[in-house]
């Protein structure tokens, strides 16, 4: 095989790669100081869908609010509470029932993006697979954040971009 096919080849090969990069890209979540315009971070939601948490004030148990996303819109679609008491639902918007002990609320409410103020006590956090992101490691307490979702790249992409630097 001469030089100019093998070279010909690469180039191909490259360009098929980042075309291949450009096509395959995921719904990223990004979290911004609503205030600044600053960003503060970004998590690639690789199955599409990612949950709030938070200790609730007065009852002092765990809530979660789960997201789909779904044509750049994040879905509420379910919230998950412990016990039902003053400041949680008691009347279903959706269906409403018991599974594994808590409470399951099933709606549709689709954001464009969310606004929401960071406070300590809640414990506010993001959860994509599991792993908790604390909104207090990145906004200070009673910051406005605003959640929104853009496409990003692929995690090809993005494990390339964390090998090179």
């Amino acid at each position: 095989m001469t030089e100019g096919k093998i070279i010909y080849i690469i180039i191909l090969l490259v360009f098929l790669l980042m075309i291949g990069f450009y096509l395959a890209r995921i719904d990223v979540l990004s979290v911004y100081d609503q205030t600044t315009g600053k960003l503060l971070f970004e998590v690639p939601l690789l199955d599409d869908r990612f949950s709030l948490w938070y200790i609730h004030s007065i009852q002092l148990t765990p809530s979660y609010e789960n997201f789909m996303v779904k044509n750049g819109k994040m879905i509420l679609y379910e919230t998950v509470y412990e016990t039902v008491g003053v400041g949680l639902p008691s009347i279903n918007e959706g269906s409403f029932y018991m599974k594994d002990g808590k409470m399951v609320m099933k709606l549709h409410r689709e954001f464009k993006e969310i606004l929401l103020r960071i406070y300590p006590k809640p414990d506010n956090s993001i959860v994509v697979r599991g792993k908790k992101f604390r909104l207090m490691n990145y906004a200070g307490s009673e910051d406005l954040i605003r959640l929104s979702i853009h496409k990003g790249y692929n995690p090809l992409y993005l494990i390339w971009q964390k090998v090179r630097s």
